[in-house]
């Protein structure tokens, strides 16, 4: 549905209580302050320039109900957040010390979805699902850019329930939906019963995943993974398109045991006699696309560990072992400026896109469990600290 946004309207700030300076100016470029001790340091004065504003009201897919609790977020093209709001009663919104130049807004739904029970989709303005299409909004200091308006679009739900082979509910198998477009996927777990219930999704074609390699991890279970419907492969997946405000249940799935298993060793560097060992699977696609599947932790090293309930493909190993001194985490996007983000996968690598695959074949997936032992995994040590907090790659959570 299109957007209320009428031609942005300008005025002059000169009139308003206010004297603000967005967090535009990069740290780097900042002068530092010596401190020493039993010294005073005056005179780190500073003059705040005003900043601009951009304002506007968000609407329900009528076009006419104002909505409250939309969190709106303001990114300079380059996907830095520079501001936030919350829409109030009248879904009225104002991002405020805004530095001159053009911004994107999103326009998340996540809160008011769940306080009011609805299935309104985020977007970028204007009509936008993702950033790199979204219409920048021009911020100009000491003027209100007013109107910009958007009206949300109503999702689609899907659902069903996930059993095991004699009909069991099965709570906590990982259900992911991805866009066949995008790539973006949507994750959530079976409850009690087995159901599960997506988040609102946008118009498009999906491959549903029940993904069970953490549940038969927790369980102690070899639950086989498959895809709708009834499908080994994303490649052989049948896709389920939904449009807007549509409800697609029954997407069921009945889980078979047996499968492959994959097992191998991590050994920490010599003298290291313990650490919080993580390891990585990941399924490298024929395109040669690498896809996250589930991580596996353990209080110490060496450790020994084995992922159930595999299929045929190919498979990618990553280690990192985490403790006083050995802190190494992968490098996504391999950054020349993040020396210390590295670790190792199979065999003995430090890039993804370089680590060999493990290929796992069979004849029967259903009766043949073989077991793959490789060489152990030696995890080099880094001087960075270990972390506060671990968790697996970014994902769009339900």
């Amino acid at each position: 549905m299109p957007g209320r946004a009428a031609r942005p309207k300008r005025r002059s700030l000169s009139s308003l209580p206010f004297s603000v300076n967005s967090i535009a100016h990069a740290i780097v470029d900042a002068s530092p302050v010596d401190v020493f001790p039993g010294a005073d340091s005056p005179g780190i004065d500073a003059t705040l320039e005003q900043g601009g504003v951009i304002e506007g009201t968000v609407y329900g897919s009528d076009g006419l109900t104002a909505l409250s609790d939309i969190y709106v977020e303001a990114f300079t093209p380059d996907g830095m957040l520079v501001a936030t709001a919350l829409t109030d009663v009248d879904g009225v919104y104002q991002l405020i010390g805004l530095e001159p130049g053009d911004h994107l807004l999103s326009f998340n739904t996540a809160g008011y979805n769940e306080s009011h029970d609805a299935r309104l989709l985020d977007e970028y303005y204007l009509d936008a699902r993702t950033m790199d299409v979204a219409l920048p909004v021009w911020a100009e200091p000491g003027t209100v850019t007013s109107g910009i308006d958007v009206t949300l679009e109503e999702g689609a739900t899907l659902s069903g329930v996930v059993t095991g082979d004699a009909g069991t509910p099965l709570v906590g198998i990982e259900v992911r939906i991805r866009d066949e477009l995008s790539g973006q996927e949507y994750y959530q777990l079976t409850g009690p019963g087995g159901v599960w219930q997506s988040r609102a999704v946008a118009p498009g074609d999906y491959v549903i995943e029940y993904n069970t390699l953490t549940y038969n991890a927790d369980e102690g279970m070899s639950y086989v993974r498959e895809y709708w419907n009834d499908e080994p492969t994303p490649d052989t997946a049948d896709l389920v398109t939904v449009g807007l405000a549509e409800t697609h249940d029954y997407l069921d799935a009945q889980l078979a045991q047996g499968g492959l298993t994959l097992t191998a060793n991590v050994e920490p560097p010599a003298g290291v006699v313990d650490g919080i060992c993580w390891v990585s699977l990941y399924e490298r696609w024929p395109d040669g696309s690498e896809h996250w599947l589930t991580d596996r932790f353990w209080a110490d090293a060496p450790a020994a560990f084995a992922f159930t309930g595999l299929t045929p493909g190919d498979y990618l190993v990553h280690a990192v072992l985490y403790g006083t001194g050995y802190n190494l985490e992968w490098a996504y996007d391999q950054k020349p400026s993040a020396p210390f983000m590295e670790a190792p996968g199979w065999a003995d690598e430090y890039r993804m896109d370089l680590a060999d695959a493990i290929t796992m074949t069979t004849g029967d997936r259903a009766d043949t469990r073989p077991t793959l032992q490789f060489s152990a995994i030696r995890v080099a040590a880094s001087s960075r600290p270990p972390p506060t907090d671990v968790s697996s790659p970014s994902s769009v959570a339900s």
